[in-house]
């Protein structure tokens, strides 16, 4: 059996989530993010989400030689962000959920 779904998509910024909105799904890019702008987007994120709902947060890699990691990191410093690892993720968002579902990893590849 199939059920209609209706899938919308849109391309907003943290004012963008109102805590009714019901989404199943928020993709929250964190590249440069500065750590507060980041925590209210997590938290905004969530109040906005269906129960079940998914917030993925894609972060790029850094380079692995350190040199390239260097560089990307004063990158994104001054540019007034930071990169952030794993487990500075994992802490935000186990801010936002008492009981947080944690310990999935989502790594993806895209062929140049």
């Amino acid at each position: 059996m199939t059920e209609d779904v209706d899938v919308q998509v849109r391309v907003t910024d943290l004012a963008g989530f109102e805590k009714g909105d019901q989404l199943g799904l928020v993709w929250l890019p964190v590249a440069g993010l500065p750590a507060d702008v980041l925590r209210r987007a997590v938290t905004a994120a969530e109040q906005a989400l269906t129960p079940g709902g998914w917030i993925v947060l894609p972060c790029p890699l850094l380079p692995k030689r350190p040199i390239g990691a260097a560089v990307a990191r004063l990158g994104l410093a001054l540019a007034g962000g930071a990169a952030w690892t794993a487990d500075e993720l994992e802490d935000i968002l186990r801010a936002a959920w008492e009981d947080a579902a944690l310990g999935i990893r989502l790594i993806a590849a895209r062929r140049p």
